[in-house]
């Protein structure tokens, strides 16, 4: 499983190891380390937000993202700066 962030936050906390203030998003981002390093997430993209088919899902907005998935059956990933190494470092 590819994950894909639009998040740069999220993004940096994932490949710099960091940590986040937000005591409530603390768990999750173990989480998504935990499941990288079992390889159940295969690699992590940070991608545009215009981009991001999840966005239908959690905001009132038109989503044309979605609507390319839908009609296309494709995802345009257009990746950013980069991707996360298995070997713990990014590609910028």
């Amino acid at each position: 499983m590819t994950l894909c962030v639009d998040s740069k936050s999220l993004y940096d906390c994932l490949i710099k190891l960091g940590t986040t203030q937000e005591k409530r998003l603390m768990i999750d981002i173990l989480c998504l380390r935990q499941s990288y390093e079992r390889r159940e997430i295969s690699e992590i993209l940070w991608i545009k937000g215009e981009k991001n088919t999840a966005d239908a899902m959690t905001k009132e907005k038109h989503c044309d993202a979605l609507r390319r998935l839908v009609s296309t059956n494709k995802v345009d990933l257009d990746q950013l700066n980069g991707r996360v190494d298995r070997g713990g470092t990014s590609s910028r």
